[in-house]
């Protein structure tokens, strides 16, 4: 299903607290303090008006490379778990899980908490 290339919602709004505003394929609709929807179209609408863009994973990988100089990467799988690379400058993390999307998740969370703080 398409909507397992998109990253959930708890990345989407700490990628918006990031600075992320690029155009996106997918957003959620903000109801109530959370997403109530998950949307995919030809032509997302920008992050205001109660929404949240979701960017595809890789294009978050790519925009953390360019405006950070954090580069995430499929990692050697360890003892029948998944891993990702975190790499900035000589910081070197990893993020292990046995399910592939927890993993690339927990990557994503370590490198936003490389990032300076808003």
């Amino acid at each position: 299903m398409m909507k397992n290339l998109f990253i959930p919602y708890e990345l989407a709004v700490i990628a918006k607290e990031k600075g992320f505003d690029e155009p996106c394929l997918g957003w959620f609709l903000l109801e109530g303090g959370g997403a109530k929807s998950m949307f995919i179209l030809e032509k997302c609408p920008k992050q205001d008006m109660g929404l949240c863009l979701s960017p595809l994973y890789q294009q978050l990988i790519d925009w953390l490379e360019e405006k950070y100089k954090i580069i995430i990467s499929r990692d050697l799988d360890v003892d029948d778990d998944f891993a990702f690379n975190i790499i900035l400058g000589r910081i070197d993390k990893y993020s292990y899980d046995e399910d592939k999307i927890k993993a690339l998740n927990g990557a994503i969370k370590e490198a936003f908490n490389l990032t300076p703080t808003n």
